[in-house]
């Protein structure tokens, strides 16, 4: 009897510590699992940046191109006759890519985060004073 006993006691030892072993390789897969999909995702940024930085149009300062007010954007001159553009806000959010809205072309711009603390969005023009006739 006793023989039985200890014999069913050291099964299920063996059977809680064969579980336990078994939901740490599972916690593990799955640690693993988010690692590799957080590594794919950045694999994927990376190639994107690589693609975008080799098929841009051109490499454009901020400098060089001038804000247009009535867009609300920083434009650049596009070769189809239109308007490379970006928004401050978009510049603001890591955007480095000014698309030309009549075409595929698309511009990467050159900036410093510094100079983006600086600037400011652009007052909107004030309305205009009712003029008394007499």
């Amino acid at each position: 009897m006793i023989f039985l006993f200890i014999t069913c006691h050291l099964a299920f030892c063996i059977y809680s510590q064969t579980r336990f072993a078994c939901a740490r390789v599972r916690r593990g897969a799955r640690v693993l699992l988010v690692r590799l999909a957080r590594a794919r995702r950045g694999a994927r940024v990376l190639l994107v940046r690589l693609v975008v930085e080799m098929s841009a149009y051109d490499e454009v300062e901020i400098e060089d191109m001038e804000w247009n007010a009535e867009l609300g954007a920083y434009t650049y001159p596009c070769p189809c006759g239109d308007l490379f553009q970006i928004t401050l806000a978009d510049l603001r959010l890591g955007e480095e890519i000014a698309r030309c809205p009549s075409c595929s072309l698309f511009i990467t711009v050159v900036y410093n985060e510094e100079d983006l603390v600086d600037a400011k969005e652009r007052p909107p023009k004030p309305a205009p004073r009712p003029v008394a006739v007499a």
